[in-house]
């Protein structure tokens, strides 16, 4: 699960009755997570300590949050702002990659239509686009204190940060870079 930094969250719980119920045991019982569960669906391990016998708890928890919203209808594509969410408490149990801070969405656009009130999942999230299929780009390489630039042309879109395909103007080679910028990109390998 994302890790997320919550305020003001609740964690409610609840076990859930095993078909086969821990027998009575005279010490603590020996309980430990059993599994890679998920959030909202944890299994544990109970047992008395002088007893081989194990028997397992299934755990629906959910974790109530404040986390962002659409305030309106934001269409594919559009840029969103901090004016278009707002935060609203949901279950992180149902939706792990569920945005919490609204900040989070600065230059930032939805990869899909989402309706008012739905949860801004990081997944339906990308960046601006930066760099266009086809467009000229400045290729910048750094070495130290060296700066080399050269022409080239982006193969695909890209966001800032995302690696891209671009061809070498001079060259003709193609090489990976990442976007720095609108229409500026970095070297990373040749190929």
């Amino acid at each position: 699960m994302k890790q997320h930094q919550l305020q003001d969250a609740r964690v409610e719980a609840a076990v859930l009755p095993s078909r086969r119920p821990a027998p009575p045991c005279g010490k603590p019982y020996e309980i430990a997570p059993s599994g890679n569960g998920q959030l909202g669906h944890l299994k544990f391990a109970v047992r008395c300590p002088n007893d081989a016998r194990t028997t397992f708890y299934q755990v629906r928890t959910s974790v109530l949050a404040k986390v962002v919203v659409a305030a309106a209808a934001i269409p594919a594509g559009q840029p969103i702002d901090v004016n278009d969410v707002t935060l609203e408490e949901e279950n992180l149990a149902a939706v792990p990659d569920a945005l919490t801070d609204p900040a989070a969405i600065a230059g930032r656009v939805s990869r899909r239509a989402l309706k008012a009130g739905s949860v801004v999942q990081a997944r339906f999230l990308q960046g601006e686009t930066a760099v266009k299929r086809g467009q000229m780009v400045r290729i910048v390489a750094r070495n130290q204190q060296i700066e080399i630039t050269a022409a080239g042309t982006a193969l695909q879109n890209g966001a800032k940060d995302e690696v891209i395909r671009v061809r070498n103007t001079s060259t003709g080679k193609i090489i990976a870079a990442r976007v720095t910028g609108p229409g500026i990109v970095e070297p990373l390998t040749d190929r």
